[in-house]
């Protein structure tokens, strides 16, 4: 504790000399993957953290009186969630747990103002525009699903158990963009339940123009909802389970079943929240899998995206054509334009004027 005091307080005095660099978007970023690997490397050991998970948010608590900055820092910490993962399928498993820590941390920041929240699902939902509709049907077309006769557990895994070596390399790294997609739709609809952010307030948020949301005050539903992404390694609730293996009996089983072996009992090891144990392999694909094509499917019934704010507007308003007046004699044409022998007339009118004053001042 000593140690995070010490730092908040060099942090303070940074922020005070230098509060443009401590809040540029890209020091935000940086600032977010150390805080990652400071959490991993001290998690290791179970007396540093008292088991508990911790988040940065001093920075944005520092930010309170600076909009632009703060609404900057969500953006840009909003962005350490993009997809598609990088190519080597080593660092796959490391980057969905950066998300989910990520995903966990902007979900329990302390947002003053309701533009904040609806900030980050003005964004959110033009990330998932861009992402989650074109990975759920490259999946869907490896797995040979359709929306009309949409696969069983079952079947999914086996069509997974079928695929070639470099299907299925690339249906793994679509599984893990879709962990980290997942995570994203669940972070938008906790924040639509903490804060009440019904369809009509996400529609009608305008990032250019939020003067009649910025000063509002946030209204939490309740203290103690927090985003538990946990589940995500297990197939969804409404998912059938997977076929197991029926037991043997009679016979079989007095042939099958091993000795029982004499061992000292050991205490029980409970899992996470008392849920079973992570799927792994092709199951946790299908899982993930299941549960893109569940949540993509609930956030197509919401209609809470701006697509007036979303359509990119033109930096420079089209000129304005001018209006030609109509000519004042009786030969002009009655949409104001002049006809051509009107025009050789007057030009010869005052070219024959010029001539005589020239004429005249050589007398």
């Amino acid at each position: 504790r000593g140690c995070a005091e010490l730092a908040k307080s060099v942090l303070r005095g940074l922020f005070q000399r230098h509060q443009q660099m401590v809040a540029a978007p890209g020091v935000a970023i940086e600032g977010m993957r150390k805080a990652y690997r400071l959490q991993k490397a001290l998690s290791t050991d179970g007396a540093a953290t008292n088991g508990m998970v911790r988040y940065p948010r001093y920075v944005f608590e520092q930010l309170s009186n600076s909009r632009k900055e703060r609404l900057g820092y969500l953006k840009a910490v909003l962005g350490l969630l993009q997809v598609p993962l990088g190519e080597d399928s080593a660092l796959w498993p490391e980057a969905v747990d950066q998300a989910r820590w990520i995903t966990s941390m902007l979900a329990e920041l302390p947002y003053e103002k309701e533009e904040e929240p609806l900030t980050l699902v003005f964004f959110i939902n033009r990330h998932l525009s861009l992402q989650v509709e074109s990975l759920q049907l490259a999946l869907a077309s490896l797995f040979a699903d359709s929306d009309d006769a949409p696969l069983s557990t079952e079947a999914i895994g086996q069509r997974v158990e079928a695929l070639t070596a470099d299907a299925l390399a690339d249906a793994a790294r679509h599984g893990h963009n879709a962990s980290v997609l997942c995570m994203v739709l669940l972070l938008k609809r906790h924040l639509k339940r903490l804060y009440q952010l019904n369809d009509l307030k996400c529609q009608g948020f305008d990032l250019g123009d939020a003067s009649s949301v910025a000063s509002r005050p946030v209204t939490r539903l309740s203290d103690t909802l927090v985003l538990d992404l946990h589940p995500l390694q297990h197939l969804p609730p409404s998912a059938q389970p997977f076929d197991e293996p029926p037991l043997p009996t009679g016979k079989e089983a007095e042939v099958s079943a091993p000795k029982p072996k004499k061992v000292k009992k050991a205490k029980a090891v409970p899992t996470a929240a008392g849920l079973p144990t992570e799927l792994v392999g092709t199951r946790l694909l299908v899982a993930q899998y299941l549960w893109l094509r569940e949540l993509h499917a609930e956030d197509e019934i919401d209609v809470d995206f701006n697509l007036l704010a979303a359509a990119p507007r033109s930096a420079t308003p089209a000129a304005k054509t001018p209006r030609v007046r109509k000519e004042q004699s009786g030969c002009a044409t009655g949409r104001g334009k002049t006809p051509k022998s009107v025009s050789r007339v007057s030009g010869a009118r005052s070219g024959s004027g010029s001539v005589a004053k020239a004429k005249t001042g050589r007398r």
